[in-house]
């Protein structure tokens, strides 16, 4: 499930039960995202990178506590985001399918989370492989709570295409 390409050992040796450690670390760490368990994250004490590895399908914690509506996580997971913001936007990791959490959280009709992410600098023009918004994704999904938010308080409006672009 979990991707260790991005993880660095300290030595030029593979130490495979540190390697199975780490692993078994980041699989509860998905699992506590999935569900909403806040205390059992804070528990493994992940170092700020840790916290945006990505899972098989190229999913952080980010995107999976986004998709399931973890407000909590997703505020805790932001929360990490300036220690480690080295010119990098992790707010626009895209999965396999091109999603950034903003499109989960709006497909998923999960508006504090939209708003969470937009008031954090989420780029609401990211578009994913489908070439669709995340705003496209929420009205597709009859989402209207989240596109009324979006568009109230966006520069975002829908043209003809029922695609979106700034005033």
């Amino acid at each position: 499930m979990i991707q260790m390409n991005e993880i660095s050992t300290e030595s030029s040796e593979f130490n495979e039960e540190l390697y199975k450690d780490k692993q078994d670390v980041f699989e509860e760490f998905f699992i506590a995202s999935r569900f909403g368990d806040l205390e059992t994250i804070k528990t493994l004490k992940l170092s700020p990178i840790d916290l945006f590895q990505k899972d098989n399908n190229g999913n952080t914690a980010l995107h999976i506590a986004s998709a399931n509506g973890h407000i909590e996580i997703v505020r805790f997971l932001l929360s990490q985001y300036p220690k480690i913001n080295n010119g990098f936007d992790y707010l626009s990791i895209k999965n396999h399918s091109g999603n950034t959490p903003l499109h989960w959280a709006a497909m998923n009709g999960h508006d504090k989370i939209v708003c969470e992410l937009v008031k954090c600098g989420a780029n609401l023009h990211v578009r994913n492989n489908a070439q669709k918004t995340p705003l496209w994704e929420a009205e597709f999904h009859g989402k209207t709570k989240v596109v009324t938010w979006l568009l109230e308080h966006t520069d975002l409006v829908p043209n003809d295409d029922n695609d979106t672009e700034e005033y």
